[in-house]
């Protein structure tokens, strides 16, 4: 019976995800539909501003997928499923190679691609889930019960949400920053480099801290003290 609950709140927490995420991607899908002007309001360069306007639009997509992509995600690990989602990751990095070569389209192109990207994965994790079956014993259908209990999960949500935006949102200043120099473009294109070489350097901890929490939550998830030593 624990078990059986157990999976029916694995569930509902996928299903509840997604429909918070849904939710906010409203009001994101809204703020990035006037990324152009509210960057000129910030006193950005114009040319700089249609660019990031651009490519914003046409990364729209990528909020659907993001939806998705995280919640599925948290979903396998609690499962111990690790090896689908390096599959997946390693099934969506070597069509994206292709994706940008065929697309074409500059700054459009490159968003385009990233989003391909990630409804790739969305893809593949989707169907891992529907062939194994895994779905069958975490509620299979759709529930109204997913519409309740939101106040206790973003009671979760916001402080870790929040924790997140603080670590990252200084390189969104500093880009603003660099935007009212003297050589805008040359400043913005120097902090983007900077910004592409903290990722790559931040996913070793990142991957070591997603790992151990992983292993802890799940050995605590099974009464297995001993194995989070």
């Amino acid at each position: 019976v624990s078990e059986q609950n157990n999976g029916v709140l694995l569930g509902l927490s996928l299903q509840r995800t997604i429909f918070i995420l849904f939710c906010a991607a409203v009001p994101i899908c809204s703020l990035w539909l006037n990324t152009e002007s509210i960057l000129v309001w910030c006193g950005q360069d114009k040319s700089i501003a249609e660019m990031a306007g651009r490519y914003i639009l046409f990364s729209l997509p990528d909020l659907i997928a993001q939806s998705f992509l995280h919640p599925l995600r948290i979903y396998l690990r609690t499962q111990c499923s690790i090896l689908p989602l390096t599959v997946s990751a390693a099934v969506a990095l070597v069509l994206h190679i292709p994706i940008n070569y065929l697309l074409k389209l500059s700054v459009p192109g490159v968003a385009l691609a990233a989003v391909w990207a990630n409804f790739n994965i969305v893809i593949c994790l989707a169907c891992y889930i529907w062939l194994s079956g895994l779905y069958k014993n975490t509620m299979p259908v759709l529930s109204r019960e997913c519409l309740r209990g939101w106040v206790s999960f973003l009671r979760l949500a916001v402080p870790s949400c929040a924790s997140v935006c603080l670590e990252w949102w200084w390189y969104e200043f500093m880009i603003l920053l660099c935007g009212l120099m003297l050589n805008p473009k040359a400043t913005a294109a120097s902090i983007g480099i900077l910004i592409q070489c903290t990722a790559l350097l931040y996913i070793f901890p990142s991957s070591l801290g997603v790992g151990v929490s992983t292993r802890v939550g799940n050995e605590l998830g099974a009464n297995g003290h001993e194995g989070t030593s």
